[in-house]
């Protein structure tokens, strides 16, 4: 749903602007795990490992040539089973059963392309990634939008693309970005046992309980309760008040916004509150985590999260959808109201009620655009559905 003006709703070119969630009809049929969204483009993995993308293809975030309007298989991992994806502005990348990582697109910085690796400027098809030590299995990774980070079998994190953390970053070492190299935490972090990425943040949650935040932090996104002079985190640094919310299931985030899903099943926000991204009924910035409290429902726990640049999404237990923040092009599931009108902005969780949610499972949001994985597909008409 949202906007599909580069081919990232995956209905072709006759259907590229939804305001409620359809089914992608080529697909509809085969069952999917999971979702991930780039800015432009979309990823799922089948429930048997194959990896399927759609939408902008410029830079070969796709990782193959077919029609980049609707859903087909990303060359280059044929045998190959997919546990986990993750995409940012230009690229994808999938973990398979092995522990082997594979990547392809390119990254940018804000003078533009900065290249998938430093002798390559962009990768077309699925590549195992260089640089990483011999022998290592990766079970997590995490895209922001020009970065990613990835986690080993035995705890150690480690980090590429357009990063500022602990590397040196002048003219003659921009490529060196390029290539995987270690995350160190200080304190008594030890094994790593989780990741997350938002566009321009990470954190890292240790077997402790420690959780370490990084990166961007103009609107105190990453979760500290205090901005930064300079903006970004270089180093990464304890975040106690995200300690403080219990164990951690999920974090993700925008450019400038938060969201943290508890085991619990509750969602707190924090960062820059324009277009009512954070959920609490105003435009307010957060520098604090603060509880949705529109999503502290009845029996009904949040289990996933997703967020665009400035939007966010929100699934229950009982498959509900919610949405909030930028709405322009109905990226939120809104539809359209009575007088052909799409809410702009939604400064509190939204329910989407549609019939082609039978229930909503996990949600992903891009840009300008958002996924949701559903149990079952819309069995009727496709005339007969929601646009």
């Amino acid at each position: 749903m949202g906007s599909g003006s580069i081919g990232q709703l995956g209905h072709g070119p006759d259907k590229q602007d939804v305001t409620k969630p359809r089914r992608i009809e080529t697909i509809c049929a085969k069952p999917f795990s999971m979702v991930a969204s780039g800015g432009l483009h979309s990823v799922a993995v089948t429930t048997s490992g194959q990896v399927y993308t759609w939408g902008n293809n410029d830079e070969n975030a796709l990782g193959r040539k077919s029609d980049e309007w609707l859903p087909d298989i990303s060359d280059g991992l044929d045998g190959k089973v997919a546990v986990q994806v993750s995409a940012g502005d230009c690229h994808t990348c999938a973990v398979t059963q092995d522990g082997v990582l594979y990547a392809w697109g390119t990254f940018r910085n804000l003078n533009g392309p900065l290249g998938f690796s430093p002798n390559v400027d962009t990768q077309p098809v699925p590549t195992p990634v260089a640089g990483l030590p011999a022998n290592t299995k990766i079970v997590s990774v995490a895209s922001g939008a020009n970065h990613v980070v990835a986690l080993t079998e035995d705890g150690h994190v480690y980090q590429w693309g357009d990063v500022r953390v602990q590397q040196r970053v002048g003219p003659r070492f921009l490529k060196q970005q390029l290539v995987p190299k270690p995350i160190l935490f200080g304190g008594r972090a030890g094994r790593v046992v989780a990741i997350f990425a938002a566009q321009y943040s990470s954190w890292a949650v240790a077997a402790t309980g420690e959780i370490y935040a990084w990166g961007l932090n103009n609107f105190g996104q990453c979760g500290f309760g205090v901005l930064h002079n300079e903006d970004t985190f270089r180093l990464p640094a304890r975040a106690p008040l995200l300690e403080a919310l219990g164990p951690i299931a999920k974090i993700t985030g925008g450019i400038h916004h938060t969201m943290v899903l508890t085991q619990a099943g509750k969602v707190y926000t924090f960062g820059k509150g324009t277009y009512g991204r954070l959920g609490h009924g105003d435009q307010s910035d957060k520098l604090l985590p603060t509880l949705v409290q529109d999503l502290v429902l009845a029996d009904d726990p949040i289990v996933d999260i997703g967020a665009g640049t400035d939007h966010s999404l929100a699934v229950s237990s009982k498959g509900h959808l919610y949405g909030f923040g930028f709405n322009s092009l109905a990226q939120l599931g809104t539809g359209k109201s009575a007088s052909g009108d799409i809410p702009e902005e939604v400064s509190r969780p939204y329910k989407v009620t549609s019939k082609h949610l039978r229930p909503a499972l996990r949600v992903a949001g891009g840009a300008q655009h958002s996924l949701v994985l559903a149990a079952q597909p819309w069995d009727g008409p496709i005339d007969a559905m929601e646009t």
